[in-house]
This record gives structure tokens, C-alpha cells and sequence, in this order.
């Protein structure tokens, strides 16, 4: 089973980009995201790259991923691994709230024109 998320025009940078995602049918819990990318490109692309998560755990009462490996992809569908597994580390949940202020603009900072 999958679900496709997907946006309007002028949604973000890159709203042609489409995500899927796909869960495991006995355990509903997702195990891969397949993605397309359109940044830097004209229209939308029917080329899907694949992420499979891996390894879930329970922290702090959420199951979260303990890793995730890329894959090759052949007419449309995961084939090959790519590259190393990449573990995470140190993974920690809070329940305090995180400050807003720390996503404020420097002082003096500039935002690019596209």
C-alpha cells in the first residue's frame, strides 16, 4: 500500500516534486519513501528514487528509524542498494517545546532572490 503526497503549483521551490510512501501491510508502519526531483528542472519527472528505513525503535514512546539506505531504481522500483547504510546516532525526544526564536533571521542577514 502507498500514498502519494503531493503539491500546487507555486507550493515551496520545487512543487512538481511528488513523495510516496509505502508501509508494510502487516504492520502499517511506513518502510520506504519514494521521491522524484524536479529542482533545477522543467516540469515534473516520472523518475523515482527510493529510501528504505530500517531498523525501527521505540523512543520515548515513538517508533522512530535507526537507519536508512538509498536504492537504485529500475522502472520505478527499488533494485539495488546504494552506498553505505547510514545509522543514526544519539537519538533522543523531548516533550519541551523548542524555542522559536532560534529559526529567527541574524540580524543583518540577507535573503537570496531567486
Amino acid at each position: 500500500p502507498g500514498m502519494k503526497i503531493s503539491y500546487e503549483a507555486n507550493v515551496g521551490d520545487s512543487p512538481d516534486d511528488n513523495y510516496f510512501i509505502y508501509a508494510n501491510p502487516e504492520t502499517g508502519q511506513m518502510e520506504w519513501l519514494g521521491y522524484t526531483v524536479t529542482y533545477g528542472k522543467d516540469g515534473p519527472s516520472d523518475s523515482v528514487s527510493y529510501i528504505r528505513y530500517n531498523d525501527w525503535i521505540a523512543v520515548n514512546g515513538l517508533t522512530l528509524p535507526n537507519s536508512l539506505q538509498w536504492y537504485n531504481s529500475e522502472n520505478n522500483s527499488p533494485s539495488k542498494p546504494v552506498g553505505d547504510r547510514v545509522a543514526f546516532k544519539n537519538i533522543s525526544v523531548s516533550e519541551e517545546k523548542i524555542d522559536t526564536a532560534k529559526f529567527a533571521k541574524p540580524e543583518g542577514a540577507q535573503l537570496g532572490v531567486k
